[in-house]
């Protein structure tokens, strides 16, 4: 088992970036029809637990930064933000939750963001985001879409390394759950590995007639291991 590139030892600060992406709404420009993103009710729950848990930390863990980024008014889009923050800094974690789409056909996935209007949506194709995430060494992917499996392998095809994401659609509470036990056992365990296994273990003994414990899915690079 691995820490993933350090994430707890070696002096290194454990610097954390949370994106609360809470955008719902009709996406005219995708498919025939368009296509409606539901509104994930436990995304600003997920985000505000994770970011308490991890200050909660401080006094056990070298932890840096702890940055979480939302739609605010008076403020950048937060496409904008997300952009600027991950380019202009290496983060130990960096969770997302929210909204993906990868459409088979053109092979393109799609992470969605709230645009600067209240109401619209703002999507950035995968090459792109990819792209952002050159410096973070973990990424939690926190979409509970149908396209997520997909948009993940995607992610890792263009090298961004340790990624933890679900390989299908699953129910937002049970996903948000899940992101609760990983975390929590991130810090006992200090692996990715270990925590990934327990967390999953935990699922099962708490929810054995779905199957969201064997929806999650870790890929870590092989120049990473």
């Amino acid at each position: 088992p691995s820490v993933g590139a350090l994430l707890f030892e070696g002096g290194q600060r454990l610097e954390c970036l949370i994106i609360e992406a809470t955008a719902s709404g009709l996406v005219a420009d995708l498919g025939e029809k368009g296509m409606t993103l539901s509104r994930l009710k436990e995304v600003e729950k997920e985000c505000e637990w994770l970011e308490k848990e991890i200050n909660g930390q401080r006094s056990q863990f070298n932890i840096g930064n702890v940055l979480r980024l939302r739609r605010e008014d008076g403020k950048p889009p937060l496409s904008q933000q997300v952009k600027e923050a991950l380019e202009s800094h290496e983060w130990g974690v960096v969770h997302f939750a929210g909204h993906s789409y990868y459409d088979t056909g053109s092979k393109n996935g799609y992470v969605f963001f709230p645009g600067a209007v209240p109401g619209s949506i703002e999507k950035v194709d995968v090459t792109r985001f990819a792209g952002w995430l050159r410096r973070a060494t973990f990424t939690y992917f926190s979409s509970c879409d149908a396209g997520a499996g997909p948009f993940i392998f995607s992610l890792a095809s263009q090298r961004v390394s340790n990624i933890l994401g679900f390989r299908w659609e699953i129910k937002d509470l049970l996903g948000s759950a899940f992101a609760q036990e990983f975390y929590k056992h991130l810090f006992q365990t200090r692996s990715l590995e270990k925590a990934f296994l327990k967390a999953r273990q935990q699922m099962y003994e708490q929810y054995p007639k779905d199957r969201i414990w064997a929806a999650p899915i870790l890929i870590k690079q092989l120049s990473d291991s």
